[in-house]
């Protein structure tokens, strides 16, 4: 005899069963079970041993990828928090996209929200201006340090020359919040240059920069203007060369509606799945898809106190958040560009940084658990930032206490059938300690694949030393069918 798997790359059948199953309606939430597969038993006399043998072995292989029982990440959570507030908090369209370790493990639309619908995202275009803003300082055209005055003289002019690009970009640079009471940013007829130089003429400088931290958008509006000066281009193109082209972008970019202005801190528009390419560089640190679009020691800006712990003047994060702050801190920072949720003071890392807008989409990077995420809506911050910071609590509990120091934690299975299990890790080593006999244990990564890694019977240890980083599921199981289903994170 000799076995024939008839099967595609992907573990799919070759040919259809009698009763197709369902199409399941969100790609990216696998089943949790392999595809039937169809088997063809041919008889051969003139097989040898050693080549039955093999296909045996080959059949073992294939039925217990086929029947083993891999438990997916469960969204439930997330999904109700949604659905609770999205008539009254979310305006009754949003759309949810989480990936981790590039991998996209939740997509949902709720009302007529879909991954390409286009909507404006107020604040969170201070994070694709300030992914510009470092692919020039990385060309050496300007420098993070430089005052303003050096490439804008008028500003030097009327006494405004000293703030820096780095606290123009962090709302340090002793700006207000708004250019009132002449509103020349929203002025239609108004270019960005004209924009800059009514602000340079006529709003005074309302603390020493460098000393305070006042939420707006009045100092990135004067550092697109020196992106314009050093590049020669406006910022449209601008935003465009540097940034949407190289991460193709379909979707986003500055949303005129009548205005010449394209307002830097405030004006662009996107999609979730435009979103989510942003939150893939970031992730990388500057790296897309094997392309490098910035020096990693560069993206760090994005994750890097630059308030230098100024006093808060103004901030539309509120003190003490009760969500989307499991360090408890008293007052969420500001990076270059982006909000400093959550900082580790055991690790001294900063985990997870975010951009946010009045509009009420949220995007995220987890770099910690590798995940990155938005919840793109149209409503407003106020209204929904617990319910959003709840659903990003929400995804970071699934994952468990990261160290991000290259150790591995373990999550256990809600259904838990296996008792006194205990599990440690060793250098290269996973070790499970039990009283129980004859345990089988499997590791596959988060689209099921097996990965063949095998248990010694002798101590019950795996080696683990060739998995590659990244998140993956460790099944044990004992020969009367209980069973445990981990998760665990290895950087």
């Amino acid at each position: 005899m000799h076995f024939y798997p008839k099967m595609s790359f992907r573990g799919r059948p070759s040919s259809r069963p009698k009763k197709s199953p369902p199409r399941a309606k969100q790609p990216s939430q696998p089943s949790g079970n392999y595809a039937p597969y169809k088997m063809i038993i041919l008889i051969s006399p003139m097989r040898s041993p050693k080549t039955l043998i093999l296909s045996f072995l080959l059949l073992l292989l294939i039925m217990t990828q086929a029947q083993a029982q891999v438990v997916w990440l469960s969204f439930a959570r997330q999904d109700s928090i949604i659905k609770a507030g999205l008539n009254h908090i979310y305006a009754g369209s949003a759309y949810v996209m989480i990936s981790q370790e590039d991998s996209l493990i939740f997509s949902k639309g709720y009302g007529n929200f879909s991954a390409s619908t286009i909507q404006p995202v107020a604040s969170v275009s201070k994070t694709f201006s300030a992914l510009v803003i470092l692919r020039l300082s990385d060309s050496g055209l300007l420098n993070l340090d430089d005052s303003i005055g050096k490439y804008l003289p008028q500003m030097t002019a009327h006494g405004k020359g000293s703030p820096t690009i780095r606290q123009c970009f962090s709302h340090t640079g002793g700006w207000p919040s708004e250019d009132k009471p002449g509103n020349w940013m929203e002025k239609p007829m108004l270019t960005l240059e004209q924009s800059v130089d009514s602000i340079a003429a006529h709003i005074p400088l309302v603390y020493k920069p460098g000393t305070g931290f006042l939420y707006g958008g009045v100092s990135m509006e004067i550092v697109g203007r020196i992106a314009e000066i050093v590049s020669k281009k406006d910022w449209n193109t601008l935003f465009r060369d540097l940034i949407a082209q190289p991460l193709g972008l379909r979707n986003t970019g500055w949303c005129s509606y009548g205005r010449r202005n394209p307002l830097i801190a405030g004006g662009a528009c996107s999609t979730p799945q435009d979103i989510m390419r942003i939150n893939e560089l970031i992730l990388h640190k500057g790296l897309f898809r094997g392309k490098r679009l910035l020096k990693a020691s560069t993206a760090e800006e994005l994750f890097r106190d630059q308030t230098g712990l100024a006093r808060v003047i103004s901030s539309p994060y509120p003190d003490h958040p009760a969500y989307n702050n499991p360090t408890h801190q008293d007052t969420i920072r500001y990076g270059f560009g982006t909000w400093l949720d959550i900082y580790n003071d055991s690790s001294m890392m900063q985990e997870q940084i975010s951009a946010d807008g009045a509009f009420g989409t949220i995007a995220w990077v987890d770099q910690c658990r590798k995940i990155t995420g938005v919840v793109f809506t149209y409503a407003s911050f106020n209204t929904v930032r617990n319910y959003t910071w709840q659903i990003i609590d929400a995804t970071r509990e699934m994952f468990g206490t990261i160290n991000c120091n290259g150790t591995i934690n373990f999550i256990e299975s809600p259904q838990n059938e296996l008792d006194s299990l205990y599990f440690r890790i060793y250098p290269g080593v996973l070790l499970i300690e039990s009283d129980r006999h004859g345990l089988h244990a499997q590791v596959f990564d988060l689209q099921g694949k097996l990965i063949p890694i095998a248990l010694s019977a002798a101590d019950n240890s795996m080696d683990i030393s060739s998995l590659a980083p990244g998140t993956y599921l460790l099944r044990v199981f004992d020969a009367a069918g209980h069973s445990t289903t981990q998760k665990f994170l290895k950087n």
